[in-house]
């Protein structure tokens, strides 16, 4: 084992003999020690908590365009730099078109990640534990997307819409939350 979980057990030990606690959380250890001085965060993991809060922040800033459009004013986007990768943020009226290219790319890798994880665990569970009644998922968000867009939801007219039948072979229900079909 090495000296780092030695030493931490070695304060566990201390903590017990100096309260007399036989039971406690983890949490309440840690304030022990952090108060008795025995341990002091890293600077790294100052840094990365700031890093990733600053991150998680970023991520909620918003702001309405002049369409009416709620959007996300900061992005980030994946470059390489010297075979180093760095993910950068920036506000998205001061970057390049090039790097909101990049953005954007990025972001739809994920929402394709998240799609193919759903598709796994769908196709794994109709596949052995529900092959008599399968449950059917859409994944064209074509009609999703219209109906979340509430200014153009008003203006659309009737020859616009997309009939049911062309969105997906599935779509049998029209509220989008209801896009997974589960058969009786």
């Amino acid at each position: 084992m090495n000296s780092y979980k030695q030493r931490m057990q070695s304060y566990t030990r201390q903590f017990e003999k100096e309260t007399g606690k036989v039971a406690y959380t983890a949490k309440d250890v840690a304030r022990w020690i952090i108060a008795k001085g025995l341990w002091k965060a890293p600077d790294t993991i100052a840094l990365q908590k700031c890093a990733n809060d600053l991150s998680e922040a970023w991520r909620e800033e918003y702001k309405t365009d002049p369409q009416g459009r709620r959007v996300r004013t900061r992005h980030a986007f994946l470059i390489s730099e010297g075979g180093i990768q760095l993910h950068l943020w920036g506000d998205w009226e001061k970057l390049a078109p090039k790097h909101m290219a990049l953005s954007f790319q990025g972001r739809r890798k994920q929402v394709v990640g998240e799609c193919r994880q759903l598709k796994n665990d769908v196709d794994s569970y109709n596949d052995n534990l529900n092959k008599d009644l399968p449950i059917l998922v859409s994944y064209n968000f074509t009609l999703d997307l219209r109906e979340t867009d509430t200014k153009r939801a008003k203006t659309i007219s009737s020859s616009e819409q997309v009939p049911l039948a062309e969105q997906s072979p599935y779509a049998a229900r029209q509220k989008a939350s209801e896009r997974v079909i589960s058969r009786p």
